[in-house]
């Protein structure tokens, strides 16, 4: 089954989609821009990270450096989760 976003927000790393209907948890799909050619930076993740800790939320790399984006999120997620 496919859910659709119910809003869409702006970030500093583009257009956000995000929220599963009936608020059950929040999923952001994060396109890399035009062409998903935008590698995220530490600061654009730690920016998303220090926005949704402890929040539960669901973040899925769609762009051309999804892999190794999603790699290094994890690692600045735990440095912002220890601060926390």
């Amino acid at each position: 089954m496919r859910h659709e976003a119910t809003t869409r927000r702006r970030a500093p790393t583009g257009w956000v989609s995000c929220g599963f209907p009936g608020g059950r948890r929040e999923c952001l799909r994060l396109h890399g821009g035009r062409g998903y050619g935008h590698k995220y930076t530490d600061e654009e993740m730690a920016w998303l990270a220090e926005c949704w800790v402890g929040k539960g939320a669901l973040f899925m790399f769609n762009n051309l450096f999804m892999e190794e984006d999603a790699l290094r999120f994890l690692q600045v997620l735990r440095r912002v989760e220890e601060r926390s």
